[in-house]
């Protein structure tokens, strides 16, 4: 059985919605920021759902970022592409994967693509690629397996330095006499 997906376009030939979560100000409330200690911001940019499918996955994966979302609505392009009016250069993507509740595709994408994308001049289809897939219960599973490694490292440092520890006390006292009084 093959299933017809519909899409609502607009005038503009754009996607009606494009889901993007708002803060209680009213201001996105997914946002990438990967500017790290300097004051650019080139690669920080909200992140844009191409449909609700999105935020369950999304939000198993960054409970973080989804929890800070007071209201969900659907942007239209050419509300997303006046963002890039405003200065913004980098929009961050969380596509469905249609088959799979499970996974997600999260692309960043410049300006030029992302208005490509945004508008339908290039299909979603294009970015549902493995360097851009997310499986989250795999994923979580990998971060648990290497925390575990972690731990396992870790454990046996914090013995030795747990062994250690009474010998420097013991040799404390010595080094602090007080002098003799006489």
């Amino acid at each position: 059985m093959v299933k017809k997906i519909k899409k609502k376009l607009n005038a503009e030939g754009g996607k009606t919605g494009w889901l993007v979560g708002f803060d209680g100000d009213g201001q996105a409330a997914m946002y990438v920021h990967r500017h790290g200690e300097t004051e650019d911001h080139a690669l920080c940019g909200p992140i844009v759902m191409c449909c609700e499918k999105c935020k369950a996955p999304y939000g198993n994966f960054a409970p973080d970022q989804t929890n800070r979302v007071k209201t969900w609505l659907a942007q239209p392009a050419s509300h997303l592409k006046g963002w890039f009016e405003g200065g913004l250069q980098t929009m961050y993507f969380v596509l469905c994967e249609p088959n799979d509740q499970n996974i997600f595709y999260f692309v960043e994408m410049g300006h030029a693509q992302a208005l490509d994308l945004l508008y339908g001049t290039t299909p979603a289809s294009k970015f549902r690629k493995d360097e851009f897939k997310i499986n989250v219960p795999e994923v979580k599973a990998q971060l648990a397996a290497q925390l575990a490694a972690q731990r396992a490292i870790a454990a046996p440092a914090a013995a030795a330095v747990t062994d250690e520890a009474p010998a420097a006390e013991a040799e404390a006292p010595a080094a602090v006499e007080a002098p003799a009084e006489g």
